[in-house]
Parts: structure tokens; C-alpha cells; sequence
């Protein structure tokens, strides 16, 4: 068994998730979850960042064109929500859409709502 850790601010994503989850670790041979017992014929491609970042785009699209890819061992990068963080998304002319709720204060602050 595997456990994921879902970021989102929707439980119906991480709800989703969890149902992906446990259909593709019970859809392999002896309770193995397909991309582990037999990987070609999966739908997930699993990788380390490492791997991911060694691939030519044209190796990428053509895992694309067959599977999903999962990234494991992504390092973790802790981005603040402020207007520096989001100055080097887009430029202040720009229009940004951002979903949630949680950003609203941010959002009246600037001016924005």
C-alpha cells in the first residue's frame, strides 16, 4: 500500500484522487498495482524527478502518448503566496487567474476585488 499526500483546497480532487488510487493498486496481478507488475501495460509511468529531467522532450511526449506519468522524489519547494511570489509568475500588467478562496485578503490588498 501506498500512501499519497494530496495538496489541493477541493476535497472532490483529493476524493478523486484516493479513488484513482485504490482502483490502479487493486487492478494488478496478485494485488500488485499494474504499474509495478506489469508496467507496459499500465497507464501510469512512474518516475523520480531524476529520471523525468534526464528525458529528451521527445521521450516525454512519447510516454504521453500512452501513459500518465507520475513524478516521485520531487523535491519539495515551499512557495510563499505574496505578491513576489506572484510578480514572478506574471508580469503586474497581466491578467492572473488564481482558484480557491483562500486568497482573497491577498487579492483586496491589492486592489483586485
Amino acid at each position: 500500500m501506498y500512501l499519497f499526500l494530496i495538496p489541493s483546497q477541493f476535497q472532490k480532487d483529493v476524493d478523486r484522487f484516493y479513488t484513482i488510487e485504490e482502483r490502479a493498486q487493486t487492478s494488478g496481478n496478485e494485488k500488485k498495482p499494474l504499474f509495478i507488475s506489469d508496467p507496459e501495460q499500465s497507464i501510469i509511468k512512474v518516475m523520480t524527478q531524476e529520471e523525468f529531467d534526464c528525458k529528451r522532450p521527445e521521450e516525454i511526449q512519447a510516454i504521453f502518448s500512452k501513459q500518465h506519468i507520475v513524478i516521485s522524489h520531487a523535491p519539495n519547494q515551499a512557495v510563499k503566496f505574496d505578491e513576489e511570489a506572484l510578480l514572478e509568475i506574471a508580469r503586474e500588467d497581466q491578467l492572473l487567474s488564481v482558484n480557491g478562496q483562500s486568497n482573497i485578503k491577498y487579492l483586496k490588498r491589492w486592489g483586485l476585488c
